[in-house]
């Protein structure tokens, strides 16, 4: 073989690389740049880093959120526009702990500090409260804490404390009616085989017991937790989370009924998560965020789910009950770090913790990220940045060395080419020397065959989930084999002469359709 014909076969061979990479990294780089579900923006990086998971306090104000959190013991303030872009950041002159949550007016501000005490700060003022606290909860509203097993509210006109109940056992969390302040649920857990909730509403100034309902554990090891619940219309919502230690699994839980149905032993019920357009419901979805909206409930949760046919993350997703009562999810992000405690700053712009440093599950370094349905957030998320740019070359890289296993089984696909060209080398070796075409398209003829015969399997669910729309058409799995064989043949006919040896005819083709396919089909078949 000539220098030249070598040189030849190698630019082509380099050619058909760079063209096949560049298909796969266009492809990847649409996916880079696509909106997470239809209506919502790509993630919005908010520059505002935490050591803590517990959701911020926001105050919405004339087109701004400004959001209350506890970072290394101090309170900061950051506000966003409608846009989610920083206005300013300010640390504030307290010292509170992480642990639990914030309330503020923009004036007053009631926190716990690190030796469990209420306070009350105004200014450059702080005021003691109560002390010994063991949990706080609250909406815009209503504040409640509680020690023990005594249960006390804020008077937020007053900002004095108020007793209002004291129960039989100690309180484990308290969840405060989801689109209401005038209820709240106390969860207590008495016994070790059941977990009771005791719904209280406010009448006249006092709180009334309405029910008493019980939850019962059917493994030792399993906790109900992150109670959150809403009625509307007569009908008590209730979601929560079974958390069990053995396995570290999460099951999101969803019963409803009329109020009084709730009273009594009541059944766990687990919530079956769908996303659109899947039968498949998530596993161990968790961070489960409870409200109604306009009398439809609807969560937030985090839970694997695969971005490509080789990448699976850690996402935001919104749930609704369709009205058949089955719950269909809508992607709300796809950042590639693990993403935790997402909530509403209001029906158009959700919020959620990110991990800033590292991957694994014992991170505490976290970021703020964000989505909206502002037009204005989708178009500036849509633009192209270097950043899309490289992450899709990385993920092509990704995905072609995913390819190279659909080469290396193509090998086998050879096998019985070459046993019949190993006898035509026997038996009849003048048609080997000579070239006979016959001899030639016997080969290609059995190579293809066997090759037909054995992608199918690579054309599984995963390739049409994830594959570009050009290659997922009825009958793709015999056309595209049949398309790009005539295309190596044809790649052959332009780079090789007639007067080539049998052997490098063969070769070369073969060559070329087994890394076409490798670039076009292997990315996607896992």
């Amino acid at each position: 073989m000539h220098k030249n014909q070598r040189l030849r076969i190698i630019l082509s061979l380099v050619a058909i690389i760079a063209i096949f990479f560049g298909l796969l990294s266009l492809h990847f780089l649409k996916i880079e740049r696509s909106l997470p579900s239809e209506g919502w923006s790509r993630a919005v990086d908010i520059p505002f880093e935490i050591d803590s998971k517990q959701e911020p306090y926001v105050l919405k104000n004339d087109g701004t959120f400004q959001l209350f959190s506890v970072n290394e013991g101090k309170v900061k303030q950051l506000t966003l526009n409608s846009e989610l872009e920083k206005v300013k950041q300010s640390e504030l002159p307290y010292h509170a702990s992480e642990e639990y949550p914030l309330w503020t007016n923009g004036t007053d501000f009631l926190f716990i500090n690190s030796n469990k005490k209420l306070v009350h700060a105004v200014g450059n003022e702080e005021n003691i409260l109560a002390d010994g606290i063991n949990g706080m909860t609250l909406k815009d509203d209503l504040v409640l804490y509680w020690k023990e097993n005594k249960i006390f509210k804020v008077n937020l006109d007053q900002l004095s404390t108020v007793p209002v109940k004291e129960i039989d056992s100690p309180v484990k969390d308290i969840a405060i009616q989801n689109n209401s302040a005038d209820s709240f649920l106390v969860i207590s857990k008495p016994t070790n085989d059941f977990t009771v909730g005791m719904l209280y509403k406010e009448e006249k100034n006092t709180y009334t017991e309405k029910l008493q309902f019980k939850l019962k554990h059917i493994k030792a090891y399993e906790i109900f937790q992150r109670f959150q619940y809403a009625i509307n219309d007569g009908k008590l919502m209730l979601a929560y989370e079974k958390a069990e230690s053995k396995g570290n699994t999460f099951t999101p839980m969803y019963t409803e009924g009329t109020v009084d149905s709730f009273d009594g032993e009541v059944a766990p019920r687990s919530m079956k998560i769908y996303p659109q357009g899947s039968g498949l419901s998530f596993e161990n979805a968790k961070h489960i965020n409870f409200k109604v909206e306009e009398g439809t409930p609807k969560i937030l949760f985090t839970a694997w789910n695969q971005i490509s046919s080789f990448s699976e993350e850690f996402n935001i997703f919104q749930a609704k009950q369709n009205e058949e009562g089955k719950w269909i999810a809508s992607r709300l992000s796809k950042t590639p770090k693990r993403s935790s405690e997402p909530f509403w700053l209001d029906d158009s712009n959700v919020v959620w913790f990110e991990a800033n440093s590292g991957t694994t599950f014992e991170t505490i370094d976290y970021k703020l990220m964000g989505t909206s349905t502002n037009p204005e957030v989708i178009e500036t998320s849509t633009k192209m940045t270097m950043k899309d740019i490289k992450n899709a070359l990385s993920t092509g890289l990704l995905g072609a060395s995913m390819g190279l296993i659909t080469l290396l089984i193509g090998f086998a696909w050879v096998t019985p080419a070459a046993l019949f060209l190993l006898a035509m080398f026997m038996f009849n070796p003048t048609a080997i020397e000579q070239g006979k075409r016959w001899a030639l398209y016997t080969a290609y003829g059995l190579f293809f065959i066997t090759q037909l015969i054995f992608l199918q399997k690579q054309f599984n669910p995963a390739f049409y989930a994830f594959a570009p729309g050009y290659l997922t058409f009825a009958g793709s799995s015999f056309v595209i084999p049949i398309i790009v064989a005539l295309l190596a043949y044809l790649i052959g006919k332009v780079v090789l002469r007639k007067e080539d040896r049998l052997m490098v005819l063969f070769s070369y083709t073969v060559a070329v359709d087994l890394l076409i396919l490798a670039l076009l089909v292997g990315p996607y078949r896992f």
